[in-house]
């Protein structure tokens, strides 16, 4: 496997969900400010109806009126979701922490370091000071030279901050509504990761064979892997089909689906751009103060010229 391809790619492909991610983020909040008067002069309308006794089937804009008030609703479950996602991703930091500084350590040096535990396996955490993480048993089960590939390919996810690019990319995933290939795309970039690490090792040792037999040795054992650590484990199917030859490594593909999304984000975006589409109001605040003086006001103004007023500003 070439090393500096699949690292390239990595990071290419890294940046495309990223950008995703952005571009996702402005379109949604983007559409929530275009569509939020819609809703708000519906709900003034319908207050209006119930109380003056009038049909809302006279306001000439009524359509376009009900289609922002339905695309600002599943705008803010969207909104919802999104911050939900949020808060669980930046959950899952402390949790990670918590963990690593459970584990029974045996010895820290440099950014290596050892624990003892029989279940759980090698891995690579620390958003911005990743550490590889081995646990102590790991020579009575591996080889000098599986245990050295475990090493150069955690060495690997230190020096290209895997655990923090998995991290944004895991957020990412959570805060997308889901839409077709969403889960073959994210799951191509965890390969993709893992397989670099392993060419780095390959590069190193000249050989692929230990990388290998360690993938068996840690398949058919058990363990955990924790997240946003990145673990030797990870992917192991697809790298050990990859590895051996039986299936090859797959780039153009999830980075030509990745572009479709990104352009269909861009174009969406543009869209929201021309006013005609949903209902605009040059003075809501007007309209919501006048609704908030009809309930406090005491003047002599009749109910149905209110009404009227109300309508009348906007047919």
């Amino acid at each position: 496997m070439n090393y500096r391809k699949l690292n390239s790619f990595s990071n290419l492909f890294f940046v495309f969900l990223v950008f995703v991610g952005l571009i996702y983020t402005v379109f949604l909040f983007k559409l929530f400010l275009d569509t939020s008067p819609g809703l708000v002069m519906l709900l003034i309308f319908l207050m209006d109806a119930i109380r003056y006794g009038y049909s809302m089937v006279s306001i000439q804009s009524l359509g376009v009126l009900l289609v922002s008030s339905l695309i600002s609703i599943t705008t803010q479950v969207l909104i919802y979701r999104y911050i939900k996602a949020l808060l669980m991703t930046l959950k899952i930091v402390g949790g990670t922490r918590h963990f690593t500084k459970s584990l029974e350590l045996v010895s820290i040096k440099d950014k290596i370091v050892t624990f003892s535990s029989s279940s759980i396996r090698a891995f690579t955490s620390g958003l911005l000071h990743p550490r590889i993480h081995l646990p102590k048993n790991l020579k009575e089960t591996n080889s000098s030279l599986e245990v050295k590939a475990i090493m150069l390919h955690e060495k690997q996810h230190t020096l290209a901050f895997d655990p923090f690019k998995s991290w944004v990319v895991g957020g990412i995933k959570e805060i997308l509504p889901g839409f077709p290939f969403k889960k073959w795309i994210f799951g191509h970039y965890d390969v993709l990761v893992e397989l670099t690490a392993d060419a780095y090792a390959e590069k190193i040792l000249n050989k692929r064979l230990p990388i290998i037999s360690a993938l068996y040795k840690q398949y058919e054992g058990s363990g955990k892997n924790i997240i946003p650590a990145v673990g030797f484990s990870n992917s192991q199917s697809e790298r050990i089909h990859i590895l051996v030859g039986k299936e090859r490594v797959k780039i153009k593909g999830p980075l030509v689906v990745s572009s479709v999304v990104v352009m269909t984000l861009f174009v969406g975006t543009l869209l929201t751009r021309n006013k005609d589409l949903f209902y605009s109001c040059p003075h809501l605040d007007s309209c919501i103060l006048n609704v908030i003086a009809q309930k406090t006001s005491n003047f002599g103004v009749s109910e149905i010229e209110a009404a009227q007023s109300v309508l009348g500003s906007h047919q």
